[in-house]
Parts: structure tokens; C-alpha cells; sequence
């Protein structure tokens, strides 16, 4: 058998899950890692109503959330009689320039990932994390 070996991070939010899953696969050219921040966004979520079923990966729904190079992971999740249960979005780190991120595979050297995992969080909650806050007028 060939098995895998997989790890998540997840943490919920009001009406939305964030994941962050990393895995190896063989050594090709660049590094065995694999990062991917992932968007789990429910019917009652604002923003599960910008999405379009019908609109493709590339659509103003995935370009407003802000994931690592863009969008390259969308999937509609039903349920039975084909209730709708929410839609995943999300990003890989292993675009043009990502060779670096093939090479981390412990969770302290892959700090940036979770912290765009949780700039993904605070856009979907609606919050502006206090450190973005620094700085800004208060008047």
C-alpha cells in the first residue's frame, strides 16, 4: 500500500472554518512539502452569497478574499437532495517563486502561512486584526 501522511490545523469562525492542511509528495524538482490555507464558507455566511456556481475558479467571490497568489482550489459541498452546505476556497503555496515553501515541513518554519490563514479568518469575521490597527487614526 502506499499510504500518505497529511496534517490540518483548523479553526472555526461564525458561519466559517479555515484549514490549513500540509502533505509531502516525492521529490521532483523542487522540495516534498505542500501547503494549502483553505476557506470552508456556509450558506449563512454574507460572503457564500457573492459566490456564483456557475462562475469558475477566477471570480470577483475568490479575487475579494485575500489568498496566497489568487485562487486555485474551489468546490461546492452538498449534502443529501442536494441541499447546499457551503462552498471551499483556497490556495496552494507552490506557484512561480514558492520553491521556498517546498522545503518547510514543520509548523514554526511555516509561520507565514498561518498568518495569512488568519488574515483569511479576520476578513471572513468581519475584523481588523489589532496589529493592522497600529498606526491608524483614531480620530
Amino acid at each position: 500500500m502506499n499510504w500518505t501522511h497529511h496534517d490540518t490545523w483548523r479553526t472555526k469562525g461564525k458561519n466559517f472554518c479555515i484549514e490549513i492542511t500540509h502533505y509531502t509528495v516525492p521529490l521532483f524538482e523542487t522540495g516534498s512539502h505542500r501547503w494549502c490555507v483553505y476557506a470552508y464558507i456556509y450558506p449563512e455566511h454574507p460572503t457564500y452569497k457573492t459566490f456564483n456556481p456557475d462562475g469558475g475558479m477566477w471570480q470577483p467571490a475568490t479575487d475579494s478574499l485575500p489568498l496566497h497568489g489568487g485562487c486555485t482550489y474551489l468546490r461546492w459541498h452538498y449534502g443529501k437532495d442536494s441541499k447546499e452546505l457551503g462552498v471551499q476556497v483556497g490556495a496552494d503555496y507552490n506557484h512561480l517563486n514558492d520553491d521556498h515553501y517546498t522545503y518547510i515541513g514543520d509548523p514554526i518554519s511555516a509561520r507565514s502561512i498561518f498568518v495569512d490563514a488568519e488574515k483569511l479568518f479576520h476578513h471572513l469575521s468581519g475584523e481588523i486584526p489589532e496589529e493592522l490597527c497600529d498606526g491608524l487614526a483614531t480620530d
